[in-house]
């Protein structure tokens, strides 16, 4: 009796994993900066250099003049609507040395409670990526929260002494995670989405 019912489990567990598995594709318009910076929002600029040497492609590229500490940032809104799961968030980011400034840059998503990433509810942000003249992969990932219906993606150029500071990015990726397939993942403090049972003699054997 036990060996049918972890057939079944296993077989469960495969279709929603499939299920989940298409609706991990890109969200984001204009991922890749191809020509221009259609789709996004912030003070960048395009620019050839790509992060895979790219003929074709190229990326964003922008400078935080503030005088002293502060963040800028490269974003775009994005409907989550239909989601039920977790996010994955990667870009690849590039900051050149021998800069008057100093800093890092970083990931950060954003979620609101309405359409137009107004009502603001959460964030999740990645950790300090700070390497010099090389294209480094960043990445976060986490739960929606319940209730979010779009998401700001970002990439921010974060100074942390005066003079000019400037970050690029490239091949940035938002998606829904195919690893987080169930409902509740416990981050909520209970277990709404599960349930229990004690097995029989015969099942725990």
């Amino acid at each position: 009796m036990l060996r049918s019912r972890l057939v079944s489990v296993v077989i469960s567990v495969v279709a929603v994993g499939s299920a989940s598995g298409v609706c991990a594709q890109n969200l984001l318009v204009n991922p890749d900066f191809d020509t221009d910076l259609t789709g996004w929002d912030g003070p960048a600029v395009w620019d050839p250099a790509d992060a895979f040497g790219s003929p074709s492609s190229g990326s964003a590229t922008w400078i935080n003049d503030y005088a002293a500490g502060g963040s800028t940032i490269v974003r775009q809104c994005v409907d989550i609507s239909s989601w039920i799961e977790g996010f994955d968030l990667s870009a690849y980011v590039y900051i050149p040395s021998g800069q008057p400034g100093s800093g890092y840059t970083y990931l950060t998503v954003g979620f609101y409670s309405d359409a137009d990433c107004a009502t603001y509810m959460s964030a999740v942000g990645s950790g300090n990526y700070s390497g010099f003249d090389n294209w480094t992969f960043a990445n976060v990932s986490g739960w929606t929260p319940t209730g979010a219906v779009s998401a700001r993606v970002a990439v921010a150029n974060q100074k942390t002494a005066p003079g000019d500071f400037q970050t690029s990015c490239d091949a940035v990726f938002f998606a829904g995670s195919p690893e987080r397939v169930f409902g509740d993942g416990f981050e909520t403090g209970d277990a709404t989405e599960w349930d229990s049972s004690t097995p029989t003699v015969e099942e725990a054997h």
